[in-house]
């Protein structure tokens, strides 16, 4: 009688463990989205700025493949990245292979980085967009390095559409 009270009770503190574990889980969009950004020297009251993009991003929601089997990375980007600055225009992206920016330790993974120039001073807003069909985006304001070069693990907030 003893042995059968302590499986049940193992049981049940095991049962009350998972619950517990599991009800505190948040579902991976509800998480900031940490992305690295490199800024370059200001010259000319503009500079440059660099995003790691991991194929991680990318699998979330992958380019449409063509008949020629290249990606589609001039459509993908802007669906994916938008930078605003205060008057709203947005910033065009440009895709290359490697960095100054951002060292390959700070880039996690990088399959990519997309590259912009801003205005240093001026305020920003960067939205990602994982899943273009999902109801979520995940948002953050900055002003453009006065100081760089540099570099930041800037945390993307929630936000709903």
């Amino acid at each position: 009688m003893g042995r059968l009270i302590a499986v049940v009770g193992s049981f049940a503190l095991f049962a009350a463990g998972l619950y517990w574990f599991t009800s505190n889980l948040k579902e991976k969009h509800e998480e900031d989205r940490l992305l690295p950004i490199g800024y370059g020297a200001v010259a000319g009251g503009e500079l440059e700025v660099n995003i790691a993009v991991t194929n991680f991003m990318i699998q979330e929601d992958p380019p449409p493949p063509r008949e020629d089997h290249a990606s589609t990375w001039i459509d993908w980007l802007p669906q994916h990245f938008i930078l605003k600055d205060s008057s709203g225009a947005v910033a065009q992206w440009n895709k290359q292979g490697t960095s100054q920016l951002i060292a390959g330790v700070d880039a996690g993974i990088a399959e990519f980085y997309i590259t912009t120039r801003i205005k240093a001073g001026e305020k920003y807003t960067l939205e990602y967009i994982p899943d273009v069909a999902a109801k979520h985006r995940y948002r953050y304001e900055f002003r453009g390095w006065t100081n760089g070069p540099g570099f930041e693990r800037a945390a993307l907030k929630l936000v709903k559409r």
